[in-house]
């Protein structure tokens, strides 16, 4: 079965981690023309998508699309779904992996420890998120990435990463 049909049967464990699995998202006028979306935050439209090109989607790079901001609506965030899915498990949100796309260093590790004090603070919270980072560790294998921020930021910056995309009228038009 391949990594993408698992990810669906992990539902309850991507909630825990603010990951809303999305097979009939719409399409946004930034979201790129050959985009398969699989995922949600549940907010201003945020979603994360494979690109559908030269690669079996599943060794595809994950991009995010935030509609709500210019100059950073499409962002390269994972290397395949499973380097994405170890990105998730090590910030234990998945929000996360949309406020690196524009946060300086020191502004993501600020929102990372607000991530941890909430689950210190909150028992239950913190239980069903270590349940659902064991759970996907075991189902796909995931490692726990120590710098989430310099691991995106040198997948980002390595060109063999990045897909090729096709984006509508609209899109172009909008970025200039």
């Amino acid at each position: 079965m391949e990594t993408l049909d698992r990810l669906y049967q992990a539902e309850k464990e991507l909630n825990a981690l603010g990951l809303l699995l999305a097979k009939d998202f719409p399409h946004y006028f930034c979201t790129p023309l050959n985009a398969v979306i699989f995922a949600q935050l549940g907010t201003d439209g945020i979603h994360y998508c494979i690109i559908k090109g030269e690669k079996e989607l599943e060794n595809s790079p994950v991009y995010v699309v935030s509609p709500m901001m210019p100059g950073h609506y499409v962002e390269l965030v994972g290397r395949n779904l499973i380097d994405f899915l170890s990105l998730v498990i090590s910030c234990k949100d998945a929000s996360a992996l949309e406020y690196i796309s524009y946060a300086p260093k020191d502004k993501f590790e600020e929102f990372i420890d607000e991530i941890r004090k909430q689950q210190l603070d909150d028992w239950d919270y913190n239980k069903r998120v270590e349940a659902a980072v064991n759970e996907l560790q075991n189902a796909f294998g995931l490692q726990n990435i120590e710098d989430v921020y310099c691991h995106v930021n040198e997948t980002k910056s390595n060109l063999s990463y990045h897909a090729n995309m096709a984006f509508s009228k609209e899109y172009s038009d909008s970025i200039g």
